[in-house]
């Protein structure tokens, strides 16, 4: 086996720790008690899906407090490739990350039911600090625990502060209000308001709206996992604006593409908005946590001028696109699992880590600069706006709407914006649609699937 991978912290994530270790934990949350003797030696080899996991190794520093002798191999992976680095290599895999794909039977390539351990049927795993829908979420058929959710993702919009006040402005509370604040800062010179990652950009910022009409409406829902074409009429309202933001020039995808298509262009996206001359930046939490480490690191060897040369404030904020407020849609992110194969005194200590790993999961949020999955946790000051918005809408995502809608919705989605990008090109595989023939795709998308498994 390969060596085990440490990661040295940045001074960002150093400067985390210093502020969260201290934190009391809420009322929920137990402290940590080993069960297993203090010289019990192992190796454990966690497949995670992050190339600079710094949360992790500092949870794996911490635990060998307890079990000095216990030493960890990372394998890097991804959510799509975890479930064939589990069929190739079994039981040399003890702890893995898995995504809300990994929990959809309905997803052939990515369903991880027979590799995860029940959490349930094990003792001294308390949970009652977790968001309880994230942990409803969070089993298969016949296992009702199957892993710890570390944080959750939201979609939403980062604002520069100071811009905002510079030009008199508020941050917009509804959907009205919200163009209302982009024609304003069209006038003013900003021609396009919001920066974005291209291939994500409509998804994330318009997905929220159908997500939590399908969860409020079972009608709708079942005609839909049925490919039911009769409510076409019903979806397309929740498509038009993508098509309302271009035409308005809020968004321009050609722009946003500056990098190849194909390619994730997010980090460009965060180095342009850090120019200060951006009001908007739609994107997801995850994305978002990666701001705070491009302040002063861009990972970009093209940029020779960095957030440091130009600070500003900015806040991540719930995107206000319902008539009456912001609509607040959160699931959750990655989390750990133990792998059912695993054997003997590893599958032990395995399961001893995640008994730990649950008391550190703020932790873990924290130093990702995600919001974390526990009930009253404190989160990174990026979010800190969040709470004082007004939210119309919340969808916290328990399965009623499995990840497979999420899924099928991208894959239209990115059908119409690659059709944009790479109109004219002879060669493409994307033709250019319509937004109502983008929604008949997503709906299309269902045919064979079995609604039972999603209902």
């Amino acid at each position: 086996m390969k060596k085990a991978l440490k990661i040295t912290m940045p001074l960002v994530a150093l400067s985390a720790i210093a502020s969260i270790t201290g934190c009391k934990k809420t009322d929920d949350q137990h402290e940590f008690a080993p069960t297993l003797k203090e010289d019990t030696a192992c190796k454990l080899t966690i497949a995670g899906f992050m190339s600079r996991f710094e949360s992790l190794d500092y949870v794996e520093t911490e635990f060998n407090k307890f079990y000095p002798n216990v030493t960890f191999e990372y394998k890097k992976t991804s959510e799509k490739d975890v479930l064939k680095v589990l069929e190739a290599e079994g039981n040399d895999v003890d702890i893995f990350m898995y995504g809300r794909t990994s929990l959809d039977a309905n997803n052939k390539k990515r369903y991880l039911g027979d590799y995860f351990t029940d959490l349930s049927t094990v003792g001294g795993i308390h949970t009652t600090h977790i968001v309880e829908q994230f942990l409803k979420e969070s089993k298969v058929e016949g296992k009702e625990l199957v892993g710890i959710p570390m944080s959750r993702l939201e979609s939403g919009i980062v604002y520069n502060v100071d811009l905002f006040k510079k030009e008199g402005l508020s941050f917009p509370q509804n959907f009205g209000e919200f163009k209302t604040v982009l024609r304003t800062l069209k006038t003013r010179g900003y021609n396009i308001p919001i920066q974005c990652a291209a291939d994500t950009v409509l998804v994330d910022t318009f997905q929220s709206r159908l997500i939590a009409e399908l969860t409020d409406n079972k009608e709708l829902r079942e005609k839909l996992y049925a490919a039911d074409e009769t409510i076409l009429d019903q979806i397309v309202p929740y498509f038009e604006d993508m098509e309302t933001f271009q035409t308005e020039g809020f968004i321009d995808l050609k722009y946003c593409a500056n990098k190849p298509i194909n390619k994730d262009n997010y980090t460009t996206a965060i180095l342009n908005f850090f120019k200060g001359n951006v009001p908007f930046y739609v994107c997801n939490t995850e994305k978002a946590s990666g701001m705070l480490k491009r302040e002063t690191d861009p990972f970009d060897k093209g940029s020779d001028k960095t957030f440091a040369d130009n600070r500003f404030e900015y806040k991540y904020m719930h995107l206000p696109i319902d008539s009456e407020g912001a609509i607040q849609y959160e699931k959750q992110w990655y989390g750990f699992a133990v792998n059912q194969e695993s054997k003997d005194v590893e599958k032990d200590m395995a399961i001893e880590f995640i008994r730990y790993l649950v008391t550190q999961v703020d932790t873990m949020a924290e130093m990702k600069g995600m919001p974390t999955a526990t009930k009253d946790g404190k989160n990174y000051s990026l979010y800190s706006e969040m709470g004082k918005q007004k939210i119309s809408k919340t969808v916290l995502a328990d399965g009623t709407v499995p990840q497979i809608v999420e899924d099928n919705l991208n894959l239209a989605v990115t059908n119409y914006v690659y059709g944009i990008l790479r109109e004219g090109d002879p060669e493409t595989k994307y033709p250019r649609i319509t937004v109502r023939e983008c929604a008949l795709q997503f709906i299309k998308q269902f045919s064979g699937l079995n609604p039972g498994k999603m209902a």
